[in-house]
């Protein structure tokens, strides 16, 4: 997502500009043949792209005004990310209502170039964006993930996470600018899991 994020505001940076900042909230989908006993899934993902505007130029208030959004509709009817124009703009093929909210990722095109801004007259075309993930998992250890992806695009992106799952993973380093980031994206997620919670035990209630 972050790739194509990148790709597309650079594409639209003149006639069309793209906000920033990009939000997936990411469901496992069971894969066709899936068992019980050997259950089998991949991830989609119900996807938010704004337009560039003042509005939606700082991630941390962009994430307190989905948060507030989010509570509107789970106290007001029921929310589901799922359901445009709720949360999302975009949602994948693969969703579903058997799908499983699992977290919420955040793609970021600012970077170590500075802002997009500064990105945008730094760089000599869409394949030399840098950019960052951040997701957040909803599993039992609550798993942070950040994904920097650099300018070059044949260097390996840096993947830190608080749960370091494979070799080649670092363990996520702390920094204090990132904090009201994890808390915004953090609350967004619980709500959302909440969502998902009620709207299961409805679909239950109905069977």
């Amino acid at each position: 997502m972050n790739t194509m994020h990148g790709r597309h505001a650079w594409t639209q940076r003149r006639r069309n500009p793209l906000c920033a900042y990009g939000f997936a909230f990411l469901y496992a989908v069971p894969i066709v043949g899936t068992t019980l006993e050997r259950p089998v899934f991949e991830v989609g993902a119900a996807t938010r792209l704004d337009k560039a505007g003042e509005d939606v130029s700082h991630l941390p208030k962009m994430l307190y005004d989905l948060a507030e959004t989010a509570r509107y509709y789970l106290d007001n009817g029921g929310l589901d990310p799922r359901q445009p124009p709720q949360m999302c703009n975009r949602v994948d093929e693969r969703v579903n209502a058997d799908s499983t909210f699992i977290g919420v990722a955040v793609s970021s095109l600012d970077g170590p170039l500075g802002t997009w801004e500064q990105t945008m007259r730094r760089v000599e075309g869409e394949d030399r964006i840098p950019g960052r993930f951040y997701i957040q998992l909803m599993d039992p250890e609550e798993t942070r993930i950040v994904v920097d992806r650099p300018a070059d695009p044949w260097e390996k992106p840096l993947i830190q996470s608080t749960t370091p799952t494979y070799e080649s993973w670092r363990a996520l380093q702390s920094h204090p600018a990132d904090t009201p980031i994890w808390t915004g994206i953090a609350q967004l997620a619980t709500l959302v899991h909440v969502g998902a919670q009620r709207l299961g035990k409805g679909r239950g209630a109905k069977a």
